[in-house]
């Protein structure tokens, strides 16, 4: 029989060879650790100063994706008061370019609409139907975009801080109204042959549109104004997406389809109601 000793020293040899052959066998490089991702720096906000809010509506023309960081961090409605304030201005604009358009029979005599009574409520009433337009504008649009952002699941803030971004979308408004009066301005005047305005029977609208289509149908400046439009609307679609790129931190492509789609419900919508 062998001894405990002899065992161990014939075992030894064999446990060599296997720690020899380990050795010798190709090594496997050792496996490299995922490239972490370096958190992506926030560039922190100023402070917004008390007369900053009122020159967002500039900002949002000038620089709109800038504008829109700076109000999702800020929604303040103060910069309201000067879009409404603006749209006035630029609505009784509108208004009194028509107006020097408009020629009335008053007694016999021909008188322009701007130097008659009538013309300060015709004044008014425009001013007043802008301003209507532009706040079921924002709800209809801004409605919109948040229905279709939450079911393309852009969802997160506030729906009141989201219509309050949105809402700063709308002085395009401002520059449409703009446009339209300096496009009113280079058409002629019109004699109406009517003694009021407007036109209150069926016939004397019938005969105010046939006058229009005939004098001013053909002019370049009036056929531009729907072309002007459809640019706004485009405009406003952008600044939409853009709205929505800034407050909910979406990919453009994502934020450009919730946008076209809001304003396709926006228009029919719009249609429905006749304005």
């Amino acid at each position: 029989m062998t001894s405990k000793k002899e065992r161990t020293q014939k075992k030894k040899p064999k446990e060599e060879k296997e720690v020899a052959e380990k050795e010798e066998a190709p090594q496997e490089p050792p496996k490299e650790a995922p490239p972490q991702k370096e958190p992506v720096a926030v560039e922190p906000q100023a402070p917004q100063t008390s007369f900053e809010s009122l020159t967002y509506p500039f900002k949002v023309i000038i620089s709109p994706l800038k504008a829109f960081q700076r109000i999702s961090a800020y929604p303040d409605v103060k910069g309201f008061i000067v879009i409404i304030a603006l749209l006035i201005l630029a609505s009784a604009a509108l208004q009194f370019s028509v107006s020097t358009k408009i020629i009335l029979n008053i007694n016999s005599q021909l008188t322009g609409l701007v130097a008659t009574d009538i013309f300060a409520n015709f004044l008014i009433q425009g001013v007043i139907g802008s301003i209507f337009i532009f706040f079921i504008s924002w709800l209809l649009f801004g409605g919109a975009l948040l229905l279709i952002a939450t079911i393309m699941g852009a969802r997160g803030g506030s729906w009141r801080q989201f219509f309050v971004i949105v809402g700063y979308a709308l002085t395009v408004f401002i520059l449409r109204t703009v446009a339209s009066a300096v496009l009113v301005s280079t058409l002629p005047q019109i004699n109406f042959g009517l003694s009021s305005w407007p036109p209150a029977t069926t016939d004397d609208t019938t005969n105010a549109n046939n006058l229009i289509s005939a004098n001013w149908g053909p002019l370049v400046a009036y056929q531009a104004g729907t072309y002007v439009s459809l640019v706004f609307d485009a405009w406003l679609v952008i600044l939409g997406a853009t709205a929505l790129r800034a407050y909910r931190a979406i990919p453009w492509s994502r934020a450009a389809t919730i946008a076209v789609t809001a304003y396709l419900i926006y228009f029919t919508l719009r249609l429905f109601i006749g304005f």
